[in-house]
């Protein structure tokens, strides 16, 4: 909390306008690829090109602002360093949501599932459900929307090989789980920020969304069985435990 309050107090001195700072990749690509589609450009901007020239448009009104280059570059170096930190949390995550998994695996429980799902009728939609709800429970303390996903996601293949389940349906359904229910996570950095600058205890701020959260978890589930199916030149009728929808 002591690095978020000096963050924010930190960001109170600064200029109006830097809060259009942190969007300017999303503008950059959006404008892109808009003007791709008048035939302006064409080519449509990726996250590299984007990324390194909003960098430095900051560091150019960073510089006009302090009125010196050092400075710039001295924030610059603290921007690299943050990132830096934030990687590395990210691939300690996925490095332990990896080893449960394959400890998970070591000990026969997918096996045990895919067992099921190839026994019983309807079955494959209980280990989708099952999968979702566990990549709902490391989001949820983990407070990563990247690490539960990767980690679960290695399992869909052989799943879906072995059973009825199709794998763009589960993958979806667990990839929206993940970014969703972070959200519910007191120690994802967001919620950190945010109940920070309304001086509230994070516990508080993530039982307000823990509810459209959940909602939109379950309605990301149904809509992924819903709206994605085989293509039209795969017979699904050897599955008899797929349940889903067909591409028109």
């Amino acid at each position: 909390m002591a690095d978020t309050e000096e963050s924010i107090a930190r960001a109170s001195s600064l200029p109006g306008y830097y809060a259009v700072l942190p969007l300017l990749p999303l503008l950059l690509i959006v404008i892109s690829a808009i003007l791709n589609q008048l035939g302006v450009l064409s080519f449509e901007a990726g996250i590299l090109p984007v990324t390194v020239t909003s960098l430095f448009i900051a560091m150019l009104i960073e510089s006009i602002r302090k009125r010196t280059v050092s400075g710039a570059i001295d924030s610059t170096a603290t921007f690299f360093k943050g990132m830096g930190e934030g990687a590395a949390g990210v691939v300690a995550l996925l490095v332990a949501a990896a080893v449960l998994v394959e400890g998970i695996t070591q000990m026969g429980v997918i096996d045990m599932l895919i067992n099921v799902a190839q026994d019983s009728s309807g079955a494959a939609i209980t280990l989708v459900l099952i999968f979702v709800a566990a990549t709902a429970a490391m989001a949820a303390l983990t407070g990563s929307g990247t690490a539960p996903y990767f980690a679960f996601a290695e399992a869909v293949p052989d799943l879906a090989a072995q059973t009825s389940i199709h794998a763009p349906q589960m993958l979806t359904a667990i990839w929206g789980t993940s970014n969703l229910m972070r959200q519910v996570s007191p120690v994802n950095a967001a919620v950190l920020i945010v109940s920070g600058a309304i001086n509230v205890n994070p516990i508080r701020l993530v039982k307000r969304t823990a509810v459209p959260m959940i909602v939109a978890t379950v309605l990301n589930t149904l809509f992924a069985f819903m709206f994605i199916g085989y293509p039209k030149t795969i017979d699904p009728s050897p599955h008899p435990g797929y349940v889903g929808s067909y591409l028109p």
